[in-house]
């Protein structure tokens, strides 16, 4: 065997034998973040009911949180009164603690997506914001958490609703599912969730939400995917941290990791081979084309070359170089600009304060006028995901 072989494969062997393939247990921060939502429910000045559910905050690191997810079931009677006008006597309660509650505003809700988004009136320093993560597979490990106890009242032993009484159940990803009709994206896992679940985040083993709890019947219990929520998060320029890809079982990771350290280490010899190649025959560098091209099929994947002067995206056909119909969502009429710096080998982009925003692949919204540095191979969008643009970096 060739001593690049022998090394290669050395290094497999250690990799595997180090990286261990378990399951994690539950990030216990994650408690930080949720709440005990009721709607207490008043009709024409008599009180005739409350209902709960939980809820949990979105938000940035470091951060006070002032936005809050929930299913809309959870406020629905709420709705049905009139809550939230002048004249209407019932609310919306978020309870940090049994004697420690705030009231709590609809800013948006979706009955057929079953979610709905919540605003304190002011940030609050007493919850923690919980990262978003749309990476997810069947087989990951997950946790629904929530307060199923205090809704039912099945347990005569809870004496408050601060987070030390909410449950913590544990299971894995079975399905991922597009349902029939509405089209919203559902989880499908074996955690247990029971009526008071409701609107409570679903986590992965990082400790970030990939879903919301939403039903359970015989056995099969559902989650509507994080997914859903980002368009209200976005509409209402509600900012939040999107996290890394950090999904999956623990050994598949490890799997993943071994490959990429692998491909590094192969890639590092064949390119010093190529270098060494190259210096021999004395060719010529190649020249680097960069690119964009809109996913849209009204652009039919048309590739536009970025140089230094940039290129804009955007509704007016003559300011902008990528043109989108006058009836496409989410587009101003000069939505963004993106360029091409040759020193750092990376694109620009910039928002044009564009009326519903520029985002970057990962979900996040950029800040108007602000520069982005992203690299060949990412893509962004135009006010929504629809709208998605591509970046390429070609050899000519």
């Amino acid at each position: 065997m060739k001593k690049t072989g022998c090394i290669v494969a050395a290094f497999i062997l250690a990799l595997f034998c180090v990286i261990p393939v378990s399951a994690s247990e539950f990030k216990r921060e994650v408690l930080e973040s949720i709440v005990y939502i009721e709607e207490d429910i008043v009709v024409d000045g008599q009180f005739v009911g409350a209902a709960r559910g939980t809820g949990f905050f979105v938000g940035t690191t470091g951060s006070d949180p002032q936005y809050l997810v929930t299913n809309y079931h959870v406020i629905e009677d709420f709705v049905a009164v009139g809550g939230g006008q002048a004249d209407n006597q019932s609310r919306l309660l978020v309870a940090f603690e049994q004697n420690d509650i705030e009231e709590a505003y609809v800013v948006e809700y979706d009955e057929k997506m079953d979610l709905a988004l919540l605003r304190l009136a002011k940030p609050t320093a007493k919850r923690k914001a919980l990262k978003i993560e749309t990476s997810f597979d069947v087989g990951d490990q997950v946790f629904a958490v929530g307060f199923p106890g205090l809704s039912d009242e099945l347990i005569s032993a809870v004496s408050s609703y601060s987070i030390d009484d909410a449950s913590v159940t544990d299971g894995a990803i079975n399905r991922l599912i597009t349902e029939s009709g509405t089209g919203r994206r559902l989880i499908q896992m074996n955690a247990s969730i029971y009526g008071g679940n409701s609107g409570g985040p679903l986590v992965n083993a990082a400790g970030n939400v990939i879903g919301i709890n939403t039903m359970g019947a015989e056995g099969m219990n559902y989650a509507v995917s994080i997914e859903e929520v980002i368009p209200f998060l976005e509409r209402n320029h509600v900012i939040y941290d999107h996290a890394e890809e950090t999904s999956g079982n623990t050994g598949r990771i490890a799997i993943a990791a071994a490959g990429v350290v692998i491909a590094a280490i192969v890639g590092v010899f064949v390119l010093k081979k190529k270098k060494s190649s190259a210096a021999s025959h004395n060719q010529p560098a190649q020249r680097l084309r960069p690119l964009i091209y809109s996913t849209l099929p009204e652009h039919g994947r048309r590739k536009i070359d970025v140089g230094e002067q940039p290129v804009r995206l955007g509704r007016d056909a003559s300011a902008c170089q990528l043109v989108f119909r006058d009836d496409t969502p989410g587009v101003s009429r000069c939505h963004c600009q993106i360029s091409w710096d040759a020193g750092k080998k990376e694109f620009v982009l910039t928002d044009l304060k564009s009326s519903y925003g520029t985002f970057l692949g990962n979900g996040q919204r950029l800040t108007v006028g602000t520069a982005y540095y992203i690299r060949p191979g990412d893509s962004f969008y135009l006010g929504e995901r629809a709208n998605e643009v591509r970046t390429e970096l070609e050899q000519v």
